[in-house]
Parts: structure tokens; sequence; C-alpha cells
């Protein structure tokens, strides 16, 4: 089969998709690294067909799950049928059989269904780990805290938290340094790892993250991705982020000059915290609240629904 390069990629329907490729090199680019065999991608239900059609058109192929996501507002519901606004996943391979497996894999582990062939669930989990790229030291840590959650851990038994918010801020608590070309927090980032990561420090991550760098300079100002990637930001969920560009913790306090946000735009709760943001100049953060300072002086106090609903992130 023959590999195409991202310059050559000028077919139809697709102007659409290819740039959308661009804007997700980091799971492009483990494909044609050979860094993974497979990747999964989440799409509205009716994007599918038109998706499949340019990938088959480069070589690569394609099988669809056969449910979708709804996200909440804390959770995400796996369901038949999807509705609109929810998310279908597309596995996508250079070899046929591996989207069969990752596919098959896939549903076993999200439906937590039995597999008639024996395998026990940590070996459905390390298996999916490898054929997406992930390090072995990242799948262990990723499947130590799903264990935890189906025995109703006590940390993580008090609220459904996604998997998207509860990976990431687990990984950041385990971390000694925050390694910003591991800068996973948002869905609103040109990311250069597709996984999640053990920890913030992890070497292995950090190698898989410089060859995509590489790879991803052929087709944006590598600059520009360190530049966003580096940025501190204030996490509320991975679809919800507040960027504050130059802010640094002293003193117990967050102080910010210019904010950058990224969210749902009918989300009023986080609306009205980007507003109270952008007229004050510091702010705290605990377990419970998030209060907003201009110059020393209190201006708006946001109750936290979890302990992760509103983390501030710096980057090395």
């Amino acid at each position: 089969m023959t590999q195409t390069s991202t310059q050559e990629m000028k077919c139809e329907p697709s102007r659409h998709w290819e740039d959308y490729f661009h804007d997700h090199y980091h799971e492009w680019a483990g494909l044609e690294l050979g860094i993974k065999a497979g990747a999964i991608f989440y799409l509205p239900p009716g994007d599918v067909a038109s998706f499949a059609a340019f990938l088959h058109k480069i070589g690569y192929h394609t099988s669809v799950s056969g449910f979708g996501y709804v996200y909440r507002a804390a959770s995400v519901e796996r369901v038949f049928n999807p509705p609109d606004g929810s998310r279908i996943s597309v596995y996508v391979s250079k070899e046929k059989k591996t989207c069969n497996r990752l596919k098959y894999l896939d549903e076993l582990h999200q439906l937590q269904r039995s597999e008639p062939r024996g395998l026990t669930g940590k070996e459905i989990f390390y298996e999916l780990g490898g054929l997406l790229g992930y390090p072995r030291c990242c799948s262990s840590s990723l499947q130590d805290i799903y264990e935890k959650r189906l025995a109703q851990h006590e940390e993580l038994a008090s609220i459904d938290y996604s998997d998207e918010t509860l990976y990431p801020m687990l990984a950041l608590q385990r971390s000694r340094r925050v390694n910003h070309h591991l800068n996973n927090f948002s869905n609103h980032l040109r990311r250069l790892i597709s996984f999640y990561v053990c920890s913030y420090d992890c070497p292995h991550a950090e190698s898989i993250a410089m060859r995509v760098l590489t790879f991803a300079s052929q087709l944006h100002d590598a600059e520009k991705i360190e530049a966003q990637l580096k940025a501190p930001l204030l996490f509320v969920s991975p679809r919800e982020t507040i960027f504050l560009p130059g802010a640094r913790k002293k003193e117990g306090k967050v102080h910010y000059g210019s904010t950058h946000f990224k969210g749902e735009k009918d989300a009023l709760r986080f609306r009205h915290l980007c507003a109270s943001l952008e007229k004050g100049n510091s702010l705290e953060i605990t377990d419970t609240a998030i209060a907003i300072f201009s110059d020393g002086t209190l201006i708006s106090t946001f109750m936290k629904r979890h302990r992760y609903d509103g983390v501030f992130v710096e980057f090395d």
C-alpha cells in the first residue's frame, strides 16, 4: 500500500477533511510514523460517511462504532441510535483487520461486555493501548484508575467524572513538573499527543511528542504550536478552557493580564465566569470555589461543581 504524504492530499470531498487532517496532526502523525497501528476519531453521525470516503481515497480503512457518546456537563453517556449533537467513533488504520479489531476491543471495553474467548478486562485494556500507541506506563496508569472506578474507590466515586477530565487531573497530581509538550488539557489545542499520560513528565510520552512536533512542523509554524502549548490555563473541562497567557501563581493567588476563552457559547455559567475574569486581574482557587479579584478587591465568587471544575495549570 502506498503511503500518501500530507503534502499530496488533494482529493474530494475534501477541503474540509484536509483541514481536519491538519488540525488533528497528532493522530495522523502517529499513523504515518508507525507510532500506533490505529486511531479513533469522534465525529457527528452526519459526517461519518464523507470522512470515510476521504480516508479510503488516501489509502486508509475505517470501521464505525455501533454506539455513540452524548456529552453532559460532567460526564459522557454511551447510547445506541445516537441523536444530534452526539459523537460516533470512527476507527482508522492502514489495515482493515486492525480497524475491525480496534472496534471490537473498544466496544467490549466501553460497554463492559464479556469477551467470548476469555480475554480479561485488563488484557483488553492493554491491547487497546498498544494499538493506539500508548506507552506501557501510560496504559498501566489508566488501567489502575479504571479498576478503582469499577470498585467505587472513595476518591473517584463522589461524581461521575468523564474520562477526559479525570485522567488528566489525576496525571497532573502525579507530576513533578508539567511538560508543555504533553499539554492535552483542552480540546481547543493543537496537541502533540493523542493519549492520556501517566504523568506530565513521562519521558516515553515526551519522546513521542517530539517526533510528532517534527511531523507537525511540515504543516504549521512549530514556534506557534510551542507558544500555544506553553500558555497557562484554567481548566474547567476539555470543552471549556480559559487561557491566561503570562499568568503566574504567587502567594496563593493567580495573577493574570489577558484572557482568551474557548468553550460552549450557550453555556451560561461558563459565559458568566469568563465575563467576571475579564473584569479582574487575579484569582484564588480552592477545592470548592473560584474567587476573582480586581486590584485586590473581590468582585465575584463561583462555586465549583466538583474539585476539578477550575484548576490552574502552568507549564515548563
